[in-house]
């Protein structure tokens, strides 16, 4: 499985994404991308949703999915 991660920051300087690989023993990341907009993260994120590529939180996170706000899981 390859997940989007994403590291949010008040300010894009400090915000960053990539690709995570958990196909092999270990997970390895790919295309980190620093200084990402918020616009850029919503846009990402909006078209993986709109094509089927997402997953909800598992029944075990939805308290503090929903206290922080989470939507969807990225799956690249």
């Amino acid at each position: 499985m390859i997940t989007l991660g994403i590291d949010l920051a008040s300010q894009p300087k400090d915000t960053a994404a990539c690709r995570i690989d958990w196909s092999g023993p270990h997970p390895r990341v790919h295309e980190l991308e620093a200084n990402c907009h918020d616009a850029l993260v919503a846009s990402i994120t909006a078209h993986l949703a709109a094509t089927g590529r997402t997953i909800h939180p598992d029944v075990s996170d939805h308290r503090i999915a929903f206290q922080e706000g989470w939507i969807h899981l990225p799956s690249i």
